[in-house]
């Protein structure tokens, strides 16, 4: 009889033992190589908790952003940076750069669109934003199908998988996070006023576009690294449900400041802990969840305004 050691390593006589990475993991576009096997052996539920600090760091940050979008009711412009930051991925995928750079520049230059209205006045911001969107999604496809292996890829992309996520990328999200935090704490009153009342920020001498500008680039990059990381489906989501839940709940901006990240930390952790028991995508999971904690409100305020 032969020796195993014998055969040739491409000979299908040799068994192969399974990867223990989950192959959506293993085909996650946006990784280089990284030592996966030694966190999973130390620890079986590594990826479990990389999903668990991943999401709540989006969810924290994502939920408080999208007060202002949902304030300045242009709900399309979070969908539309991040259907933007996708279609810069997928250049990246197409030319073999890293996907995050051409997220960032792509997202720059919605940033840069968005908070300038150059449009015409008769024109609404969202007809605007609506044809940003459309261009996006279009040019993503016509990138994707010029790449060898960008449409397996995309699909991730766009489905998402917080499972996924690498610790140097939850690191990542960590610091820059917590520079647009700091951001945030600093300049929070000057974004909130251009936000709510632009006419009166500019009579008070802001300069309303320059505040437009940074605070559609601090959404443009918690954007850009959220869909790298966990991908449009849930960050889209983070961006707009748990802000417009916590809205209907708290109608003071401070205290909806508290209640949205709340709001989004804790879908994300029963979400993680219902795909767990049920064994479903857990991406699609924390959708859900999410969406379930803002449907009473919307059907509550529904039935009050009848009356």
């Amino acid at each position: 009889a032969q020796n195993i050691e014998d055969l040739p390593l491409d000979d299908p006589a040799v068994p192969t033992l399974p990867s223990p990475v989950p192959p959506e993991r293993a085909e996650h576009p946006h990784h280089d190589a990284e030592p996966l096997a030694s966190d999973v052996v130390s620890d079986p539920n590594a990826f479990l908790w990389q999903a668990l600090y991943a999401g709540v760091i989006v969810a924290a940050l994502c939920s408080y952003l999208g007060l202002f979008v949902v304030a300045r009711r242009m709900v399309f412009v979070g969908v539309a940076l991040a259907e933007i930051s996708s279609a810069g991925i997928a250049l990246g995928l197409l030319l073999g750069f890293a996907p995050l750079w051409g997220a960032l520049a792509f997202m720059l230059l919605g940033v840069t669109l968005f908070s300038r209205r150059w449009a015409p006045h008769r024109v609404p911001p969202d007809a605007s934003i609506g044809v940003f969107y459309t261009l996006a999604t279009a040019l993503g496809i016509l990138l994707i199908a010029k790449s060898a292996q960008g449409e397996s890829h995309m699909l991730t992309l766009l489905r998402g998988d917080v499972l996924a996520v690498y610790p140097s990328e939850t690191l990542q999200m960590a610091l820059v996070f917590a520079a647009i935090g700091l951001i945030h704490w600093l300049f929070g009153k000057e974004f909130l006023l251009v936000s709510l009342d632009r006419d009166m920020a500019s009579t008070l001498g802001y300069n309303a576009a320059r505040w437009d500008f940074l605070l559609f680039l601090t959404i443009g990059v918690a954007v850009s690294l959220s869909i790298r990381s966990v991908g449009v489906l849930l960050t889209a989501t983070m961006l707009i449900v748990p802000a417009s839940t916590a809205i209907l709940l708290a109608p003071r901006w401070y205290r909806a400041a508290l209640v949205a990240p709340l709001l989004g930390v804790g879908a994300v952790a029963i979400g993680l802990w219902l795909s767990l028991l049920g064994d479903f995508p857990a991406s699609a999971v924390i959708v859900a969840v999410s969406f379930a904690s803002l449907a009473p409100f919307l059907i509550w305020h529904s039935f009050a305004r009848r009356s």
